[in-house]
């Protein structure tokens, strides 16, 4: 059952403003989605004390991320989003990478020429990371209360982050912030019109309420940074193939191209430019 009404967040939605917000009661009470760009967020999510606390020192996504990246190797993983970036911007340059995670993507973007730096809040990451980096180049700080020089960077990297931060608006205002004008942002987040939500429902594996607290959409993703005076560069959703075995690599490829092609793929990956001053700042 889903109970329409603008009781969200301030009645409206935070990306768009629209006023006709929904109850997704399937997911929880809590949860609220814009029926105009379909942006999904738990609400009274500023009201969180400690999110993200299972990456805390002996929590269990923690855990768990540290023993996949131990399992298998990941360059070939790593190298695809560098190829994709390096369609529209080359090293050398300043690139910084939020959320970090154990380090693999930052370590292979400094092996391909940039001046990396990267930010993880985690400990037990943040310690892979180091080993892989170099302490120097890794924060062990939020992305709140990083301090990044102004307009110094010509890349961000934000890989499945943007689903961690309870608040909507941080991200982009940080990185508008950061980047040089033309300076180039690669998100990616999950989907919340993907096909796998649509079928899974509440049991859609994304729902983790003390670790995600909001969902984009195409329209909500491209009308939140457009806003902020990014210019979409790239904007598709995509779907994993890291399955084993060659025929259902194969077959997972050729399905995720389908879904990619209809927009319904688990992740959606954003490539953005940022404007001038007075474009970034929603001027």
């Amino acid at each position: 059952m889903i109970r329409t009404g603008a009781e969200g967040d301030g009645g409206e939605c935070p990306i768009c403003g629209g006023r006709k917000v929904r109850h997704e009661l399937r997911l929880g009470p809590e949860y609220r989605t814009c029926r105009h760009c379909g942006f999904l967020w738990r609400a009274g999510r500023a009201r969180f004390p400690d999110p993200n606390r299972a990456y805390a020192e002996g929590g269990g996504a923690a855990r768990d991320l540290l023993s996949q990246e131990e399992r298998k190797g990941r360059t070939a993983y790593y190298q695809s989003h560098l190829a994709r970036l390096h369609r529209f911007v080359s090293p050398p340059g300043r690139l910084l990478e939020i959320g970090c995670g154990t380090g693999g993507l930052s370590r292979a973007a400094l092996d391909a020429g940039w001046d990396v730096q990267a930010i993880e809040p985690s400990p037990p990451l943040r310690r892979a990371a180091e080993h892989l980096l170099g302490h120097e180049r890794v924060l062990g700080c939020s992305l709140e209360s990083a301090e990044i020089e102004e307009q110094s960077l010509d890349v961000v990297l934000a890989l499945d982050v943007i689903e961690h931060i309870p608040d909507p608006l941080l991200l982009p205002e940080r990185v508008g912030r950061w980047l040089r004008s033309g300076g180039v942002l690669a998100l990616q987040t999950p989907n919340a019109h993907s096909l796998r939500r649509r079928l899974c429902g509440s049991r859609w594996n994304m729902i983790q309420p003390d670790r995600h607290f909001l969902f984009h959409t195409m329209q909500s993703l491209r009308t939140l940074f457009q806003t902020r005076g990014f210019e979409t560069l790239l904007l598709r959703t995509a779907s994993g193939t890291g399955v084993g075995g060659a025929l259902r690599r194969a077959a997972a490829r050729i399905y995720g191209r389908l879904l990619a092609a209809s927009g319904l793929g688990n992740a959606l990956y954003l490539i953005a430019r940022r404007g001038d001053s007075s474009e970034a700042s929603g001027n």
